[in-house]
């Protein structure tokens, strides 16, 4: 293991030097064929045509403008004022984000003990008219039955699961 790291650098210095030909530009050269269609290629098909191929300056099509260092900078300036920009509307939209859930947790928690309120205010109301029939109050102040107010506790109670309260 040790005399491969040994001989990896040169390993790859001499891998880069045999693909550095490759890598190179390659020379263009333009030729009439025999059918007199112009022809571009590295090197002529055919050898009585490469007497006659002519090779081709290639020219760049675009190249940007230099700028100087103060365009430069004032290009970086632009730039990082944007990114200035961008990074406060995220940080913006992620306190609102936050406010909203804050909110909606504030109005779970609101909803959570008003239910939490109203079942163990209707566990404990009862009345008892007459002497066999008892009833139970509810909260507006009219008489159920113990079954219809065990309905009314276990509905509150399955809302209070469904909004995940303690």
């Amino acid at each position: 293991m040790s005399s491969l790291r040994q001989f990896l650098p040169a390993l790859l210095c001499s891998g880069f030097l045999a693909l550095y030909p490759a890598l190179a530009p390659a020379q263009i050269y333009r030729w009439v064929d025999e059918d007199g269609n112009v022809q571009f290629g590295d090197r002529p098909r055919d050898p009585q045509q490469a007497a006659a191929a002519a090779p081709v300056e290639l020219q760049e099509s675009y190249r940007p403008p230099e700028r100087s260092e103060e365009e430069m900078r004032a290009y970086q300036d632009g730039l990082q004022r944007q990114r200035d920009r961008a990074d406060e509307r995220y940080r913006e939209q992620q306190e609102q984000l936050a406010e909203a859930r804050a909110e909606r947790e504030s109005e779970r928690a609101e909803r959570c003990e008003q239910l939490g309120n109203r079942v163990r205010r209707l566990g404990t109301m009862q009345v008892e008219q007459g002497r066999r029939t008892v009833y139970y109050a509810v909260e507006d102040g009219s008489a159920v039955t113990a079954q219809r107010q065990r309905e009314i506790v276990n509905q509150l109670q399955a809302e209070m699961r469904e909004l995940g309260c303690p």
